[in-house]
């Protein structure tokens, strides 16, 4: 009797890991950009852009930590875009309403020191061929790399 709860034990137990792997692997698949954001107050009259006056970086790596969500209050999804001189460094896919970055992968490393970006955030449909035009806004903004 022993052996048999031992067993029926170490079955469900099993069970329960591929739920959990089933759940993760349905989780990392899905198509939404970042990660689900809810620490925002509601504010239905405006469109709530996040802005950085300075931002920084680690040298010598594409891959940074940068912290960008869109408030879940704004109608919009949004993208942004770090460029120098006209050179594109880093341009996101649509982050809907809600959600953040928390990591970005950049077009090419930069070396240590201080550099003057554009951060532009540009409001867009949650469709890709959507009609409705939105603002956006661009920043000035300084990356210290280090």
């Amino acid at each position: 009797m022993k052996r048999e709860n031992i067993y029926i034990s170490i079955i469900l137990v099993l069970i329960i890991i591929l739920i959990l792997l089933a759940f993760l692997a349905i989780y990392k698949r899905s198509k939404d950009t970042g990660i689900k954001w809810n620490g925002e107050t509601r504010d239905t009259r405006y469109v709530k852009i996040p802005s950085f006056t300075e931002i920084y970086f680690n040298a010598d790596t594409k891959i940074q930590a940068f912290n960008f969500f869109n408030p879940s209050s704004n109608n919009c999804s949004m993208m942004i875009a770090l460029v120098k001189d006209g050179e594109v460094y880093y341009e996101s896919d649509a982050i809907r309403p809600g959600y953040e970055l928390r990591e970005i992968k950049l077009n090419k490393t930069l070396d240590c020191g201080d550099y003057q970006f554009t951060y532009i955030v540009e409001c867009c449909g949650d469709e890709p061929n959507a009609q409705e035009e939105y603002n956006g806004v661009n920043f000035n903004t300084t990356i210290h790399v280090r």
